[in-house]
């Protein structure tokens, strides 16, 4: 799917796994596909999250405020994958701007993690 430019989370296709008993057939697939397209482009949805927590408009947040949202909302990140994105962003004054975010979201390559809990 990520080859087809579409982002589950490790949640998402863990349940496409176990609703279709662990394997997935074509037809069940282009479901799935479709069900993916509806979301919408992931990178607006994570701008216009950002610019919720940013009442102000002012196109940043702060350090802290980006780390407590990468720890602990959604797919929660470790401390070292928090780092490694904080070490991609131009940091000044203890912000971080929207336009780095958006950068390196679109420069990292999607990870493709196949586990035994995932595919059988």
């Amino acid at each position: 799917m990520r080859c087809l430019g579409y982002c589950p989370t490790t949640a998402e296709a863990k349940k496409y796994f176990t609703v279709s008993g662990g394997k997935i057939d074509f037809p069940s697939f282009l479901e799935i596909l479709y069900k993916e397209s509806e979301k919408g482009d992931p990178l607006i949805e994570v701008h216009r999250a950002l610019q919720c927590m940013d009442r102000k408009r002012q196109e940043w947040i702060t350090v802290p405020e980006f780390v407590s949202i990468l720890s602990s909302i959604g797919e929660k990140m470790s401390p070292m994958e928090v780092s490694k994105i904080l070490a991609q962003c131009d940091i000044s004054d203890n912000r971080v701007h929207y336009s780095d975010i958006l950068k390196y979201l679109v420069s990292v390559p999607l990870p493709y993690q196949y586990s035994d809990k995932l595919v059988r």
